[in-house]
């Protein structure tokens, strides 16, 4: 990884206007997949939005690449700290994810970069939509009603089952 990142270090140095985007676009992004992977936050970050820029100009026809460039750039922009983007991003990632794989680490993605950017009720909100999406029923805010059916049915299950609560519990 220390020759590729000194290669994409280079060609950002030297500036990607002009180059050929469907070649460097696929370089970065797979560099900044690298170096996410081995905790270099500042390359993935640079990488990331340099293959979004090349994606802008050339978007690739290959769906794994394009969804790839999505997923990276959506991180790139919480590392950043950036809650709008990746808002954002997370829908552009959701919109162009179908099958059911990808739908799954679209949202886990979009889950994750939500709490890393601190916005547990957007990330709550993706886990919602994710679930709705998978077929379970949740309410947007729990009433009254909601916490009593799961008291009713939490007890019904611990007497069915004889599951046994410690006493004291622990810290």
């Amino acid at each position: 990884f220390a020759l590729t990142r000194t290669a994409l270090r280079l060609r950002l140095k030297g500036g990607i206007a002009g180059v050929q985007a469907s070649v460097w676009r696929d370089h970065f992004v797979r560099g900044a997949v690298a170096a996410r992977i081995v905790a270099d936050t500042v390359a993935a970050r640079e990488f990331a939005e340099a293959a979004l820029t090349l994606q802008e100009q050339d978007i690739s026809e290959d769906a794994a690449i394009n969804i790839l460039i999505a997923r990276e750039a959506l991180f790139a922009s919480a590392m950043d700290g950036d809650v709008a983007r990746v808002k954002k991003r997370s829908e552009a990632l959701l919109s162009i994810s179908s099958a059911p794989r990808q739908l799954y680490e679209a949202y886990e993605s979009a889950i994750v970069c939500a709490r890393m950017v601190g916005d547990l009720d957007l990330a709550w909100h993706w886990s919602i939509e994710a679930m709705r999406r998978l077929g379970v029923r949740l309410p947007k805010t729990a009433g009254l009603h909601h916490i009593v059916l799961s008291m009713v049915r939490w007890r019904i299950m611990i007497a069915t089952t004889g599951l046994r609560l410690p006493k004291k519990i622990p810290d």
